[in-house]
């Protein structure tokens, strides 16, 4: 009766293993007390990435659930810090609601709270991002000049047309948010991971070039 289990990785049975929920495969943990958990950054990776509307409103699967039991805790356990700061706040901030979370209304907050100020392209570049490098979660992703040469043509961050577009955006706000601190950090981010999805297609060049 001492025990509390802690459903560590919520977001990883969701959408990297799809498998069945903890707590309906164990009979609503057997009576005990658990904690729903989930860990946005497994391995210390860095590359942004994550479900973004599971960290919204995964939660609320769990405390609707006739099988929740007894529920008491909610909380996450990064193996990191100081990268994919959204993400950070966005499951925090779910903590405070037992409603569902309007992840386009809250992203125009999330811009006012973290710039100090209206930012329509920041705004703008966080909605594209949602699409697309939120949109899928990928266990320790790597680009492919990461990894031992040959052993893989293409790497797993999720840097697709849409965001490295959004970053070109992103880019274009640089002056008028000149000394914004917040803003400049998350600018230099994201376009290391716009420079690093280009090095990926220049490596792709080279081993095309030394296969012919």
């Amino acid at each position: 009766d001492k025990m509390i289990i802690l459903d560590l990785a919520v977001d990883y049975n969701q959408n990297f293993w799809h498998n069945s929920k903890n707590w309906d495969e164990f009979d609503s943990f057997y009576g005990k007390q658990w904690v729903y958990s989930v860990i946005p950054n497994m391995g210390g990776k860095t590359a942004p990435t994550g479900v973004m509307e599971h960290y919204a409103n995964g939660r609320l699967e769990a405390l609707n659930s006739p099988k929740r039991g007894h529920l008491v805790g909610y909380g996450m356990a990064p193996e990191g810090l100081e990268n994919n700061e959204i993400l950070y706040e966005l499951i925090t901030d779910g903590g405070w609601t037992a409603d569902s979370i309007d992840l386009a209304a809250w992203l125009g907050q999330y811009c006012k709270c973290r710039y100090g100020q209206g930012c329509a392209t920041a705004q703008q570049f966080w909605n594209e991002a949602r699409q697309s490098i939120y949109s899928r979660f990928t266990d320790h992703p790597r680009f492919n000049w990461q990894l031992r040469p040959g052993l893989c043509r293409q790497g797993t961050v999720g840097c697709d047309s849409i965001f490295l577009n959004a970053v070109k955006k992103l880019q274009d706000s640089a002056e008028n948010m000149k000394g914004n601190k917040l803003f400049e950090t998350d600018l230099a981010e994201m376009t290391v991971m716009y420079a690093g999805a280009y090095a990926e297609k220049l490596t792709q060049l080279i081993e095309d070039l030394m296969i012919e």
